[in-house]
């Protein structure tokens, strides 16, 4: 384990920026401190792998991360870094695991995570990311698992997400999403995990959730959904978790 005071922890951060032949930087679980230092932008197309999560960073990203056009991952989760991601990663376009869960982000998720066409997982839960769930996000169709969780997110949830034919885990709870479900969730054939509870979504249950034979969990709760539990839902052979508490559903239990 790395052990270092801030002011070392941040001199050894800034130090990699002048290491221009690295490919891989994996330093994660550790007690480094201190930001992110603009130098990082140095390492120029060679840098293919970034990894300081589960740390002590603090401060913003700097917008030089954006010249590290060869990174395929970057993994910063678990740290105290805050700030907006604005103009941040819309060129990474080899981008294929951007994992920034579990810090202090604020500000929009950007319309240009769109333009990551190679992404396979994008981690953005447990963060204060405000404003609507990017319709730009169904553009990402390589990606397997979307996971933008506890924030502070408002609106629909955008219809372009039937685009993710290889979405295997969603999962959209604990934020304050609003309107209905959209039927074409349904069309989301590989999805495993779908998990949209602890919003604000009202309406009826699609029965075209009942499509999703892949589907082994599926939480619908603490939302306003109304009217009767869909049949269908009975047929999902592979569903072991399903949670439907506190809403407004009626009728007859399938």
């Amino acid at each position: 384990m790395i052990e270092a005071s801030n002011d070392e922890s941040w001199g050894f951060l800034h130090a990699m920026g002048n290491c221009t032949l690295l490919q891989m930087i994996s330093l994660e679980d550790n007690q480094l401190q201190g930001g992110i230092p603009s130098s990082i932008g140095n390492m120029s197309v060679n840098l293919g792998h970034l990894a300081l999560s589960k740390n002590r960073l603090t401060g913003t990203l700097p917008p030089s991360i954006g010249n590290l056009h060869g990174l395929t991952s970057l993994r910063l989760h678990g740290n105290d870094l805050a700030g907006t991601i604005e103009g941040r990663f819309e060129k990474m376009t080899n981008l294929q695991f951007l994992v920034l869960q579990a810090n202090n982000f604020t500000g929009a998720i950007p319309p240009s995570i769109g333009n990551l066409t190679n992404l396979i997982n994008l981690a953005l839960s447990e963060n204060a990311f405000s404003g609507h769930v990017p319709a730009s996000l169904g553009n990402l169709q390589s990606l397997v698992d979307l996971n933008i969780s506890n924030n502070n997110l408002s609106g629909k949830i955008p219809v372009t997400l039937l685009n993710l034919q290889h979405l295997v885990w969603m999962d959209l709870s604990h934020n304050n999403l609003s309107g209905k479900i959209p039927r074409t969730l349904g069309n989301l054939r590989q999805l495993m995990w779908m998990d949209l509870g602890n919003n604000n979504l009202r309406g009826k249950i699609p029965r075209t959730l009942g499509n999703l034979q892949q589907l082994t969990s599926m939480d619908l709760s603490h939302n306003n959904l109304e009217g009767d539990i869909p049949s269908n839902l009975g047929d999902l052979g592979q569903l072991y978790h399903l949670d439907l508490s506190d809403n407004k559903l009626k009728g007859i239990v399938p």
